[in-house]
């Protein structure tokens, strides 16, 4: 889930690692924070302890695609669920969207104002 580019449910065998994983999803869009990844697992129990634990494993995803000799990627369980959260350019983008289209109607305002006059 998250900032990848074919974000989706997918069926891996048993040996994946989460740089697999992410190679499968299209690999990090422009606006991923890969340090920032998570893990969501769930965690088996016995019936008598009750609902399953969820367990969260942050994992540093940016370190393990430039040296994958210094930090051996998580191995995915069934179920898990891996969210590449957004970096901060994402809000900038947006904001500067806003802006841009606010000074594009700004403009015309004035032009027609302008043109309007005797």
């Amino acid at each position: 889930m998250g900032e990848v580019q074919k974000p989706g449910e997918y069926q891996v065998p048993d040996d994946t690692d989460l740089v697999q994983l992410l190679s499968k999803a299209g690999g990090p869009t422009a606006f991923s924070r890969l340090r920032g990844t998570t893990v969501r697992r769930v965690m088996p129990r016995s019936v008598s302890e009750g609902r399953p634990r969820i367990e969260i494993i942050p994992v540093d995803l940016e370190l393990a695609l430039r040296d994958p000799s210094a930090a051996p990627g998580l191995l995915l369980h069934p179920g898990d669920v891996a969210i590449v959260p957004r970096n901060s350019w994402y809000t900038w983008r947006n904001v500067s969207t806003v802006v841009r289209d606010l000074a594009v109607v700004a403009s015309a305002y004035f032009l027609y104002l302008r043109a309007s006059k005797p």
